[in-house]
């Protein structure tokens, strides 16, 4: 999940700079990149009726336990 996390600032941090520097496609690239990573962070992560996120243990014998996670 960090991973995941830094690899959307990432992105986000390469759209700025490209924009900045003039470089719309890239910037567009990215950008978007970042948008459909947060999308998909939210679909698996986010929990509306609970209202929170859960961060999710998939063990290998099939027993799937739910966390809710605190994000600051």
């Amino acid at each position: 999940m960090v991973l995941t996390l830094y690899t959307t600032q990432m992105e986000q941090d390469i759209a700025f700079f490209a924009k900045l520097i003039g470089e719309s496609t890239t910037s567009e690239i990215f950008s978007e990149a970042s948008k459909a990573r947060h999308n998909a962070i939210d679909s698996v992560l986010w929990n509306a009726d609970m209202e929170q996120w859960l961060d999710y243990w998939l063990p290998t014998d099939g027993n799937c336990q739910v966390f809710p996670i605190d994000i600051c």
